[in-house]
């Protein structure tokens, strides 16, 4: 969500097992690639 409540920065589908394993690569690009589009929507 961005700083306009309500607005849907992007849609992303994680396609990633279950239970996450948090040390595997595609945990840790979900990771980054999350916390890029959280912070461009409310920069500090």
């Amino acid at each position: 969500m961005s700083t306009n409540k309500g607005k849907i920065m992007e849609d992303m589908k994680i396609e990633l097992d279950r239970p996450r394993d948090r040390k595997s690569e595609g945990y840790k690009y979900y990771k980054e690639k999350l916390t890029l589009i959280l912070t461009k929507a409310n920069p500090v």
